[in-house]
């Protein structure tokens, strides 16, 4: 299940489409909202196996590993930088 600022892969499974990734911004049941990094925002029901949660972003932005999360999902605290992870 994803949760609100986790980072997104989603892989069409139209032939021809680009893969898009963004962040959660919002979970209702099954469908989720998105912030597509290219600007965009759209509210989906994901079908299985087309999303991967690659991080999870803090309010303040940083994006945290998805293998730091503690074992009920919730990011650690450690945050990924561009030079390697935050204590």
């Amino acid at each position: 299940m994803v949760e609100v600022g986790d980072r997104v892969l989603v892989v069409s499974e139209k032939v021809g489409s680009v893969t898009r990734s963004g962040v959660v911004t919002a979970v209702d049941g099954r469908p989720i909202t998105v912030r597509w990094d290219a600007g965009s925002q759209s509210v989906f029901v994901p079908s299985a196996g087309s999303l991967q949660v690659t991080g999870h972003e803090s309010p303040a932005g940083e994006q945290i590993a998805p293998d730091l999360r503690t074992g009920d999902g919730r990011p650690n605290g450690r945050a990924l930088t561009s030079s390697g992870f935050c204590p």
